[in-house]
């Protein structure tokens, strides 16, 4: 599995997170709602380190991560991370 994220998603989350060079940022699943990953589980994120990485992406000094334990969420799917309707949007990244 990859984490692809767009420049757009990148600034968005600095802003919005209020990130910093050299902060990590962890994708997780979460109980409730609705992913295209898994139904009753959406995505969920934290300021945070993966303790055991299965994939790693560093866009503008930011370091995105999926732990291990995690992967099973996306079912071997790539994750994209883009900006839509100004709003950051997980989806299955087309290969």
């Amino acid at each position: 599995m990859q984490i692809y994220i767009t420049d757009e998603a990148v600034d968005w989350l600095i802003e919005e997170m209020d990130l910093e060079a050299g902060d990590q940022v962890r994708f997780f699943p979460k109980y409730g709602g609705d992913s295209v990953f898994q139904q009753g589980f959406s995505v969920g994120m934290g300021l945070e380190t993966a303790p055991t990485p299965e994939t790693t992406v560093e866009k503008k000094e930011i370091t995105f991560q999926v732990d291990e334990k995690d992967a099973w969420f996306f079912d071997g799917n790539d994750l994209e991370v883009v900006l839509e309707n100004d709003e950051v949007k997980f989806e299955k990244k087309d290969n």
